[in-house]
């Protein structure tokens, strides 16, 4: 009785065998690699997730700076053209340091803000021989309390002396001691005078 033995090309069954190892695994490797992705991503991609929070917080507060910046260059563009108008300035003198304008007869020429203070203006005149009409005491009464004396001043060329002393209620006195004067017979009621109000 003959015996008939099968046998297989070499090579064939270790590429089919349950102990092969062939490329199937090997494909399998670099579909996984490449899933994952390189391990610089994963690298970045840790590195983000564990500082999201501080590079969120840090772009709202470079948000908020910028805005910040834009609000202050508004401001100061607005600050600028308001100090440039006349009118703002004057409205900040007057009332900064109120001050007035007022001649030898009593009458007002400009004013800086002070005339609201201002009840009375009463200018009295020397009578002495080559004085007559020149004012030698000026009474002021106030409508309200300042503590600090104001100023008064002469405008008209002269040398002067002022000498200032708080009167009955909210009125201040001033004297007038003149060592020149270049002017006409009726330079008293001409004279100009400069009251300023001290806050």
């Amino acid at each position: 009785m003959s015996s008939h033995q099968h046998t297989h090309p070499p090579g064939r069954d270790s590429a089919s065998g349950p102990h092969s190892t062939g490329n199937v695994p090997v494909v399998e490797q670099q579909e996984s690699t490449s899933a994952s992705g390189s391990p610089n991503q994963n690298v970045l991609s840790g590195i983000y997730h564990r500082n999201k929070a501080f590079l969120e917080g840090l772009a709202f507060l470079a948000g908020i700076l910028v805005f910040l910046i834009a609000v202050n260059e508004v401001v100061d563009k607005v600050i600028d053209r308001k100090l440039s108008d006349p009118s703002i300035l004057h409205k900040i003198a007057a009332e900064s340091r109120p001050m007035l304008v007022f001649k030898g007869n009593e009458s007002i020429v400009a004013d800086e803000g002070a005339a609201q203070f201002i009840k009375i203006i009463e200018v009295t005149r020397r009578t002495a021989l080559g004085e007559t009409n020149l004012p030698s005491h000026i009474h002021i009464e106030l409508t309200k309390f300042f503590p600090q004396p104001p100023i008064l001043t002469l405008i008209t060329p002269a040398f002067c002396v002022v000498t200032t002393e708080r009167g009955k209620g909210l009125s201040w006195e001033f004297g007038l001691e003149y060592s020149s004067m270049v002017g006409t017979a009726d330079i008293g009621n001409q004279m100009l005078f400069r009251f300023e109000i001290l806050p």
